[in-house]
């Protein structure tokens, strides 16, 4: 192979994300360079999750696109939780890929690579002596100059009845604080100004006398950190000592914390360790505690055995709560997760028919949400450019929502005061009133 070149397809969280960044740069350390597209790339990688069904079947569908002959010159490969799940099947028929890379073996890719270009195929790593989660993060090639995330726990030890996450990611495993600190502290002084802690339940960190807050409070005394957020929070986890913290900057006013039912009964057959209540006391503390907090959550339709009146349940926390985003989804079964035996399962008619409703509601929380911001200004970290008008560019704002604004008055990785002018249902739109930050040099990413 003369020109190595990479393409990496990442489908999923936050997680599959980084882990995409730790890819590539295992990648470029093994002569690799990244491809201007994904059809003239020499090596594919395919980055899954395999939470809900929808994600996995994506990745599949695409691993099956590709030709598979012998005159054939592009090596296929999978990784993440899809390849940890179905490990050596992806080998096979249909999918037939040249190696699979499982959730814990990502330190083995250059070695899987080396493999490879001396002409071995069919290579499945699924486990590795070295640990995943130390590493060296100088090797990240990350996508932006400004905004990067920091994995701080890895895997899950709860069990809820519907995921999977446990399965393929292994337990809860927490990472060395003075690591996160260190690598936090080296990403600012290399000129990012937003950092995403992440974790599956990035809130319940718990390492030696380190919890999540005191490592909070440690990471805000970070000199030059403009934005600090976390996702994704676990309800059971959420202290009021950490969310009275998110009432000061650097930290951000934004939570993502799933709901995933308002009945009391699903939520004990899901295994999610509180009740509605404890729930609706929590987002209390946000409204009370943190000024213009914005809450996102996650909501399931169609659990098994879920009646009208549980769903009823949820729609009335929804009301409640009044959410600012949700992100609302059709319970899927997973293999190996104890819901998958449960027999009780919703007609899909009545699923769907639960789910329209709850859009509907979800729509106008959104509105009413981001009405609240017209005439407010706010600040604007600039990420892109919009998918549909190239005539506008796109940031975020503390609150994670995405801010619309005029291509020509700002550039990619600026960070900008802009007044917002009008609000949509996802997005709002706004105008530049002050440049605070140039944009960094150009970065090249993953392609």
């Amino acid at each position: 192979m003369t020109n190595k070149t990479y393409s990496i397809l990442t489908f999923g969280c936050q997680m599959n994300k980084l882990d995409s960044e730790l890819a590539a740069g295992h990648l470029q350390a093994a002569g690799f360079s990244p491809a201007q597209t994904t059809e003239s790339a020499n090596l594919i990688l395919v980055n899954s999750c395999s939470v809900r069904a929808k994600a996995q079947d994506r990745a599949t569908t695409i691993l099956r696109s590709f030709p598979r002959t012998k005159a054939r010159t592009q090596l296929v490969g999978i990784m993440g939780c899809v390849a940890q799940q179905l490990n050596e099947k992806l080998l096979q028929p249909p999918f037939n890929a040249d190696f699979v890379i499982g959730t814990r073996a990502l330190p083995r890719l250059r070695e899987v690579i080396e493999r490879l270009l001396d002409g071995e195929r069919k290579i499945l790593a699924i486990e590795s002596e070295a640990s995943p989660y130390d590493y060296d993060p100088s090797i990240i090639r990350r996508t932006s100059k400004r905004s990067a995330y920091v994995a701080i726990s890895r895997g899950c030890s709860n069990y809820c009845t519907y995921c999977i996450v446990p399965y393929v990611r292994g337990p809860i495993w927490h990472r060395d604080p003075n690591n996160v600190i260190n690598e936090v502290r080296q990403l600012v002084q290399s000129g990012y100004i937003d950092i995403c802690l992440i974790g599956q339940n990035v809130n319940s960190y718990s390492h030696g006398h380190w919890n999540f807050t005191k490592l909070l409070e440690r990471l805000a005394r970070t000199d030059g950190l403009r934005r600090l957020r976390f996702i994704t929070t676990h309800p059971k986890d959420l202290t009021l000592e950490t969310v009275k913290l998110m009432a000061h900057p650097p930290l951000a006013p934004y939570i993502s914390m799933p709901l995933q039912s308002g009945s009391d009964r699903i939520l004990r057959l899901m295994n999610r360790g509180y009740t509605r209540s404890e729930y609706l006391e929590k987002v209390s503390w946000l409204r009370e505690h943190v000024d213009r907090s914005f809450i996102s959550t996650d909501i399931m339709v169609g659990f098994p055995g879920e009646t009208e009146a549980d769903f009823e349940d949820t729609l009335d926390v929804v009301r409640l709560a009044k959410f600012d985003n949700i992100y609302s989804f059709i319970y899927s079964p997973r293999p190996l997760t104890k819901a998958a035996a449960f027999t009780n399962v919703v007609p899909r008619d009545i699923v769907k028919e639960r789910f329209k409703r709850l859009l509907a509601l979800e729509r106008q929380n959104n509105i009413d949400s981001l009405r609240r911001f017209v005439g407010r200004t706010l600040e604007v970290l600039v990420d892109g450019a919009s998918r549909k008008d190239r005539g506008v560019a796109c940031g975020r704002c503390a609150q994670n929502v995405v801010v619309n604004l005029p291509h020509d008055s700002c550039e990619v990785g600026e960070l900008v005061l802009a007044k917002i002018t009008r609000s949509g249902i996802h997005s709002l739109t706004g105008r530049v009133t002050r440049r605070l930050m140039p944009a960094p040099s150009p970065v090249s990413g993953l392609p």
